[in-house]
């Protein structure tokens, strides 16, 4: 599906460079980018349904596990 989008000119000039050296297509690119936008969120949205559910009558040493938990969740989430 065709689609028109408004981006600051040095975006598009990078991200046009980009695909240039990996071989592929501005299309290819940004539907990559989108993809990986979307999965990202996903994980995040899950996370803080997660936290409303754990944060309900939590200890304080429950609490301090969690948020370590948390970190740790981030950590390997932004290396995927």
């Amino acid at each position: 599906m065709k689609t028109a989008v408004s981006l600051d000119a040095d975006l598009l000039h990078h991200a046009d460079e980009a695909a240039r050296q990996m071989g592929w297509s501005r299309s290819h690119l940004f539907a990559v980018a989108v993809s990986e936008f979307l999965r990202r969120k996903k994980s995040e949205d899950m996370l803080q349904q997660l936290n409303s559910v754990y944060q309900q009558d939590m200890t304080p040493a429950e609490k301090h596990l969690l948020k370590g938990m948390k970190a740790k969740v981030r950590r390997i989430a932004e290396h995927e």
